[in-house]
């Protein structure tokens, strides 16, 4: 692996751990808490906010368990190494990392609130 590849692994590690703490935190979630709601042992929910563990052993089914029960999609992509910079400066601002839940985005959808006017 080359000194590139290593650098992008350690940031999008960093990155993906800061994100699922934050996230937690936000729904207002202890890590066992959420373990339960996602049906997964409280060692992933710890080992997903370990910067220094592993994670890329975990299976996509696992995540998606996780972001179910955080209230998020799992969004999986590719990306060019010019975009470590942005990666970078999101990790330095919390609230860049938070996500809304559906029910914030979208209150009419999720049964609360009234629905949107028809578009005309």
């Amino acid at each position: 692996m080359d000194k590139r590849q290593e650098v992008a692994e350690k940031v999008g590690q960093l990155y993906l751990a800061l994100q699922f703490k934050i996230i937690r935190l936000q729904r207002g979630f202890s890590r066992r808490k959420l373990a339960q709601l996602a049906k997964v042992p409280v060692s992933v929910i710890r080992k997903c906010e370990d910067s220094k563990a592993d994670i890329g052993h975990l299976h996509l089914p696992t995540l998606q368990k996780i972001a179910h029960a955080l209230g998020v999609q799992l969004k999986v992509t590719f990306e060019s190494f010019d975009s470590l910079p942005d990666t970078l400066r999101d990790m330095l601002r919390p609230e860049r990392l938070r996500r809304p839940t559906f029910e914030e985005e979208f209150p009419a959808l999720a049964g609360r609130g009234s629905p949107p006017p028809p578009n005309r």
